[in-house]
């Protein structure tokens, strides 16, 4: 049945418990009221907050910009610096061909005074001759004189032109000298020497004719023009290296500019870094100086208490220097009201509204809690009628069960309160014990009274033997079954402990209860006698083969025939068989229920029996 413990609990008939301890201090409301203003408070700092990481990001890219810039910078820089050492490496072979180029010329400019006095004698010469043409020529000449000046003046030109041409062909024969005499020097004469001692070992040993000599000598010479042309193309290799130095040179000008223009973007961009950290420390040093001076400034706020409107319309249109003036004097005229709380008017203002909040939760207590004694007064109530309308249901199907169960009997259920604890003898008419003014505080337990016999000797349940004790159980069963009846029952040899007469009361009930037209119900059972047997609607063998137990449909013959030959078995190896008697006081049932227990413990020594099973 459902029920409410004295703490509260509300306690379902199917096990449920419900209930626990609700603290008042925690309202609800205000709960409530700090969510909203934490979510208020944290709206603002996430908004605070999304503004600072788009300026943190803002500076990150712009910082990631400038790296970037930087690095490109020092890619081109470190490959213009690959260039410019291969160049170096260039300069520096070509300064080694220059070196070389400047020994010939050094060597032809040791010539250069010889060429120039011959020079000097050709242009004087040549000077002379121009003198001659510039005079004005006399008029006397004679037309031969004539043709011979003008043949003279043609063969002057033609000599000076040719002497130009002979000029430009020495200076070439000059240089192709000094060319044949570092090959002569340095590769020729070598090799002659070489020569004359392979000829010199050659004539010593063989004495090889004049053929062999002019042969080799012919050879010789054909190598000499062979050199002569690999001079030629020497010096036109030369040319063009001196053509590809200057191109290079102005190669490495080129780099060196451009290595210099990458410098000083490199000493910009870096200059330029150096601004932006330097801004952004001011920036974070001024942020946090305003965020001291607003924190001061709201502490100020605080400690000056609330404001009124008024006032601050008047004071709405000065300026600061005239505030902190007016605000000087009048702090030098509070010092005397040091003493005084300044937040006296903002305190009472909050108490009162914190008083009137208290109130109206006081008041809503109150009505909930005179709501909540209603309410358990009223299932308090319920709870009562309930037991009570439960307990006189089962009293009174136990009183009809157990008459069916034993004819000449009566059963009653008594429930005991705390005014008669000391009393045995209680009114036993109806069965119900109470009376609806009583209350479940006042219960104390339930008692069973019941008579075998019409007008005999009423046992309590402390005074009746074991199978009286099992029909007074059967029929507890039975009239809760009838009160509130269940599905199916499972019973394990209910008829052990009880005679034939009673066996064969409760197979009688048994089939009632489940062919029942309104409310049928379904009883599985174990048994060893014929009583139940006869009345099941289906019989089933148990038989154990290896240690396994095994389930076999039977009919009612063969669970019948299966009985009686257990019974006779039973009777064959000295059991007491089990006879009906009439038990009308507790002496004469002790020795039924000795009976029984020696039958019980017969039947349970028998290791190989099966066991039957009716539904």
């Amino acid at each position: 049945m459902d029920s409410i413990t004295f703490d509260g609990d509300q306690v379902n008939r199917k096990g449920a418990l419900e209930g626990g301890y609700h603290d008042d201090r925690k309202s609800k409301l205000l709960a409530f009221y700090g969510i909203r203003k934490a979510k208020e408070e944290l709206i603002k700092h996430e908004a605070e907050h999304e503004t600072c990481e788009a300026e943190a990001t803002a500076v990150d890219q712009q910082i990631a910009h400038l790296m970037g810039t930087i690095q490109k910078s020092e890619a081109k820089r470190n490959n213009l610096h690959e260039v410019a050492k291969q160049v170096i490496e260039e300069v520096t072979l070509r300064k080694k061909e220059l070196s070389k180029l400047e020994d010939q010329i050094n060597s032809v400019i040791e010539k250069q005074p010889s060429m120039l006095r011959e020079l000097t004698q050709l242009q004087a010469q040549a000077q002379s001759f121009r003198t001659e043409i510039g005079t004005p020529l006399k008029t006397t000449l004679t037309k031969e004189e004539h043709s011979t000046l003008k043949r003279l003046t043609a063969l002057s030109q033609r000599y000076s032109e040719e002497l130009a041409a002979r000029d430009a062909a020495l200076e070439d024969v000059a240089v192709e000298r000094k060319r044949l005499q570092s090959l002569l020097k340095d590769n020729l004469s070598k090799r002659a020497n070489e020569a004359r001692e392979r000829l010199s070992s050659a004539l010593g040993d063989i004495g090889a004719d004049a053929a062999q000599r002019q042969e080799i000598l012919a050879n010789r010479r054909l190598e000499l023009d062979r050199q002569d042309r690999g001079t030629k193309s020497v010096a036109a290799s030369l040319k063009e290296i001196r053509k590809a130095y200057q191109e290079r040179r102005s190669i490495v000008n080129d780099c060196q500019s451009d290595i210099e223009v990458l410098r000083a973007n490199e000493a910009e961009i870096q200059e330029r870094l150096e601004h932006v950290e330097k801004t952004s420390e001011k920036q974070l040093n001024k942020r946090s100086m305003l965020v001291q001076k607003r924190e001061e400034n709201l502490r100020k706020i605080q400690e000056l208490g609330s404001l009124p409107t008024a006032e601050l319309d008047t004071h709405s249109h000065l300026n600061i220097k005239d505030l902190m003036k007016k605000l000087h004097s009048t702090n030098q005229k509070l010092t005397k009201y040091s003493h005084v709380n300044k937040k006296a008017l903002d305190q009472y203002v909050n108490f009162s509204e914190q008083r009137e909040q208290l109130l109206e939760r006081k008041k809503e207590l109150d009505d909930g809690s005179a709501a909540i004694r209603d309410l358990i007064s009223s299932l308090d109530q319920q709870k009562d009628e309930a037991i009570l309308r439960t307990f006189k249901g089962v009293s009174k199907h136990f009183s009809e069960v157990f008459s069916e169960l034993v004819p000449s009997g009566s059963g009653h259920l008594i429930m005991r309160t705390s005014t008669d604890l000391e009393e045995d003898d209680e009114e036993e008419g109806d069965g119900s014990g109470g009376t609806p003014r009583m209350t479940v505080s006042d219960f104390e337990g339930v008692q069973v009274k019941v008579s075998f016999t019409p007008g005999g000797e009423v046992f309590l349940m402390s005074q009746l033997s074991g199978g009286q004790k099992a029909i007074v159980a059967l029929s507890i069963v039975f009239a809760i079954q009838r009160c509130d009846p269940a599905p199916f029952y499972l019973f394990d040899e209910l008829d052990q402990a009880l005679d034939s007469t009673y066996r064969a009361a409760v197979a009688a009930m048994i089939q009632r209860q489940a062919s029942h037209p309104t409310n049928p119900t379904q009883f599985i059972t174990t048994t060893f006698r014929p009583e139940l047997v006869n009345v099941a609607a289906k019989c089933y063998g148990i038989s154990l083969q290896n240690k396994n137990s095994n389930i076999h449909p039977l009919s009612k013959g063969e669970a019948l025939s299966f009985v009686a030959d257990l019974m006779n078995e039973e009777e064959g190896v000295g059991t007491v068989s089990a006879t009906p008697k009439t038990r009308g006081v507790a002496e004469e049932d002790s020795d039924s229920d000795d009976d029984d227990e020696a039958e019980n413990s017969a039947s349970r020594n028998q290791t190989a029996a099966h066991r039957k099973r009716k539904r």
